[in-house]
């Protein structure tokens, strides 16, 4: 396979044997294809993704289903493992070309969730704790690359990862890889989280529109009995002496599968 150049008229031959010119191939489990656009490799990724999570869909039954952690973990050994072996391939890959695989995790999380199909990601990635996959592609890419440049040796990936640091983008367009990977390792991962533009900051001298206290049991909702809940309860009861306070409770229900609980609050007649 000649790499972005045209196939030369003569052949390679091997004990007799003609060897024929390919446009892709299969290395260590990447497919690499004569341009570089490693669109061979995103297909063949894309096959083999979507068959795991017919697996996940096959495991959500109604009767005898998996757990809402089980489902997860196959999504993390099984599935996303595929994407981060290919993560430095996938960055050369258009934003276009970038959309299947956010289709992928979010076709997961939803089975995962059981959520319809008009739930925001960004809902459903808060509630199954993942990151946007183009931001995890980005993220082992910045790491592989820290390590490539803190080697003791010196080599030719060092310096011209370095010279690329030191290049604009328009310099680094031509090559749309190293242009992506420079930018995922300039950029700044621990950046503060910034209030939204439209935030603004009371006055000092403005009183809190409200003062919340929680009380915390001696163990998690799921361990505790009824009565020991209860007691804890009346105790916090006792607990509120300020004038117009409110005591707000939940009956104790902790969901089976994500060991969670709610409570329901009123505000001025409306729950």
């Amino acid at each position: 396979m000649m790499l972005e150049a045209a196939d030369p008229a003569w052949q390679l031959r091997v004990q007799g044997i003609d060897l024929a010119w390919t446009n892709s191939f299969q290395y260590l489990g990447v497919w690499v294809d004569k341009r570089l656009s490693f669109t061979t490799h995103a297909a063949y990724l894309r096959e083999r993704t979507h068959a795991r999570l017919n697996v996940i869909r096959a495991m959500t039954r109604p009767t005898a289903g998996a757990t809402f952690s089980v489902l997860r973990l196959y999504y993390v050994q099984a599935v996303r493992s595929l994407v981060d072996y290919s993560a430095l391939v996938l960055l050369a890959l258009s934003p276009n070309q970038q959309e299947w695989l956010k289709v992928v995790q979010n076709t997961a999380m939803r089975t995962m969730l059981g959520a319809p199909r008009w739930t925001s990601a960004c809902i459903m990635q808060s509630e199954t704790s993942l990151v946007p996959i183009t931001t995890r592609v980005q993220h082992i890419t910045a790491c592989r690359i820290s390590r490539v440049l803190q080697r003791d040796a010196e080599g030719v990936t060092q310096r011209r990862l370095r010279l690329a640091a030191t290049q604009g983008v328009d310099t680094l367009r031509r090559n749309p890889w190293l242009l992506q990977a420079t930018l995922a390792h300039t950029k700044n991962w621990l950046q503060a989280d910034l209030p939204a533009p439209t935030y603004h900051a009371p006055p000092p001298s403005e009183p809190h529109a409200a003062v919340f206290s929680a009380t915390q049991l001696p163990a998690s909702k799921s361990q505790c009995i009824t009565e020991e809940m209860r007691q804890h309860a009346l105790k916090a009861i006792a607990q509120v002496t300020e004038p117009d306070s409110a005591v707000y409770y939940t009956d104790g229900s902790v969901d089976p599968d994500s060991k969670r609980t709610g409570a329901a609050a009123i505000t001025r007649g409306t729950e």
